[in-house]
C-alpha cells in the first residue's frame, strides 16, 4: 500500500522580512493538485498582496503564473480584506471584498468588479 502524503513548503529566504519569512510557499496533495503562494508588501504601508496559485487543467506548479490565480490584498489600518479570483489570463472570476464594521462585526460584498491584468 503506497503512503499519500501532503507535501508543505515554507519560505526561508530572509528572516529580516516578516511578510514572507515562515508563511507558506506551496502545497502539493497526493492526488497532485497543488498551491503556490507569493507575498508582496507595499512599501512604506502595511498593506500586503497575496497571490495564490492553484492546479488547474494540467498545468504543472513550474508554469505556477498561468494557473488560477486568487489575489488578496490585506490591509491592516483599514480592517480590509479584497479577493480577486482570476482564470488564465487574468478575467476576473469572482471578486469579494471584508471589511470589519465599528461593531466589530464583518461585512463581505461580492461581484464580478474588473479584469486583474489590464
Amino acid at each position: 500500500m503506497s503512503q499519500e502524503t501532503t507535501s508543505y513548503n515554507y519560505l526561508r529566504d530572509d528572516p529580516s522580512n516578516p511578510v514572507t519569512y515562515g508563511r507558506l510557499q506551496s502545497v502539493t496533495n497526493p492526488d497532485g493538485s497543488w498551491k503556490r503562494y507569493d507575498y508582496v508588501a507595499s512599501s512604506g504601508s502595511n498593506v500586503v498582496l497575496i497571490y495564490e496559485y492553484s492546479s488547474w487543467k494540467d498545468i504543472p506548479m513550474s508554469a505556477y503564473t498561468t494557473a488560477l490565480l486568487k489575489m488578496t490584498t490585506v490591509e491592516p489600518q483599514k480592517s480590509t480584506v479584497v479577493t480577486y479570483v482570476g482564470g488564465v489570463s487574468g478575467q476576473v472570476i469572482s471578486q469579494s471584498q471584508t471589511t470589519l464594521n465599528s461593531d466589530n462585526t464583518w461585512t463581505t460584498l461580492r461581484g464580478k468588479l474588473k479584469t486583474l491584468r489590464d
